[in-house]
């Protein structure tokens, strides 16, 4: 049996480096989805900076066996503590200090053919922005 090897593939999957984006109150404003083959796991890394005090974005992942029908994932884990930080399938980081940037990294098991991953805020204007950068492990023969 030869040998496979792990790599990783690094891109911003929502803002840039440059640009973050601007959050809106919906799921399907801030959304990307992606074929996943060979993928076996991400790594979120997410900056949030809210424009209010008291302010919370959601970051939502979700996987498909077809890229049409999307389901919840089911655990999303704290890499740092190991915990599941979920809230009904979704990841919160509480911004309660406006213009304070937050940071969050995650941990996502890949096992579908697609991921979409969406990210909203609370609140009904003046919006906070996020990006979210990914490292994508794969194997390679």
């Amino acid at each position: 049996m030869p040998l496979r090897y792990a790599r990783q593939s690094t891109s911003y999957i929502i803002g840039d480096e440059t640009t973050a984006s601007t959050l809106t109150d919906a799921y399907t404003d801030n959304k990307l989805s992606f074929p996943t083959p060979e993928f076996d796991r991400a790594i979120l890394y997410v900056e949030y900076t809210p424009a209010e005090n008291a302010r919370n974005m959601y970051i939502q992942v979700e996987g498909s066996p077809d890229g049409t029908n999307y389901y919840p994932k089911t655990a999303l884990l704290d890499a740092q503590t190991g915990e599941s930080t979920l809230l009904d399938h979704i990841g919160l980081i509480e911004g309660t200090t406006a213009s304070t940037a937050y940071k969050k990294r995650w941990e996502v098991p890949i096992s579908d053919k697609y991921v979409r991953i969406s990210v909203k805020e609370d609140g009904t204007s003046n919006f906070g922005t996020v990006t979210v950068q990914t490292i994508i492990r794969y194997y390679n023969d």
